[in-house]
């Protein structure tokens, strides 16, 4: 019997253009999100067009006792592919931001991603066959103000998968960091992030969540453990920043999230 892909955070966003595309490719699903109505259209929508088996869990991924609750139903089933998708952002300067926020934030993007990973490996790696898939952000890649426990959290699940790989090497689990550039989700609403900003600049390129997923099955093909998405620019810029003397890069990021 087939695997299921897991995916948290499917509700909308990349989350959801990664269950449209392994439901496309007749992988039955299990999918987790918050927004119980939409989450179920999104459900019923890929058993209509594709014919899977859609499983569907409302859950706030960053409490602890559902977190547990997901370790167990990963332990009592075939899991083939698990995609931490689940995220938060925020826009603010650490000294102004609620602590609790903070701690969500790390709860989801870093123990219930290690948590995860770590309740599905046992049956990967006893079968050597599974694919896990850790959604990050070029912010990994850099530091810049009003971004601190989101980018740290960041450069956290990077510096994971990249340590998860050379831990599995000599097996065939299949281990992925997406590190997505600007991308047009609902969270750019919820953070404050404007319609036209989000139509970009020449600096700025946002891509479509589907564009994201596109960059993750390519590099998928090619064995790439880190996939930065992105067009040239994107990329040229991700890569720089780390060669800038930080003297400088200080003043330009400064300058270029200054209000």
């Amino acid at each position: 019997m087939q695997g299921y892909t897991l995916i948290t955070g499917a509700t909308s966003g990349i989350g959801k253009a990664f269950a449209y595309e392994y439901g496309k490719k007749g992988c039955p699903l299990i999918i987790t999100g918050q927004r119980e109505k939409l989450l179920n259209a999104n459900a019923e929508d890929l058993r209509k067009k594709y014919g899977i088996e859609v499983k569907v869990i409302i859950s706030d991924l960053s409490l602890d006792e559902n977190i547990h609750d997901l370790e167990k139903l990963i332990e009592e089933t075939n899991i083939e592919t698990l995609i931490n998708n689940a995220g938060m952002a925020h826009i603010g300067y650490f000294q102004d931001v609620d602590y609790s926020f903070f701690q969500n934030m790390i709860n989801l993007h870093i123990i219930c991603l290690t948590r995860l990973t770590k309740a599905v490996l046992p049956q990967m790696i006893e079968r050597n066959s599974g694919t896990i898939i850790n959604v990050a952000s070029t912010a990994a890649f850099s530091a810049t103000p009003k971004h601190n426990v989101y980018a740290g959290s960041k450069a956290y699940i990077m510096q994971f998968t990249e340590c998860l790989h050379l831990d599995l090497m000599n097996t065939k689990i299949k281990i992925q960091v997406v590190c997505p550039n600007y991308t047009r989700t609902d969270i750019q609403d919820k953070i404050g992030i404007s319609k036209k900003r989000q139509q970009g600049d020449i600096f700025i390129r946002y891509e479509t969540p589907e564009q994201v997923v596109k960059h993750s099955m390519d590099a998928l093909k090619k064995d790439k453990v880190i996939c930065i998405c992105g067009d040239f620019i994107s990329k040229y810029y991700t890569f720089t920043s780390h060669f800038i003397p930080r003297k400088y890069y200080y003043k330009f990021v400064s300058k270029m999230y200054d209000e």
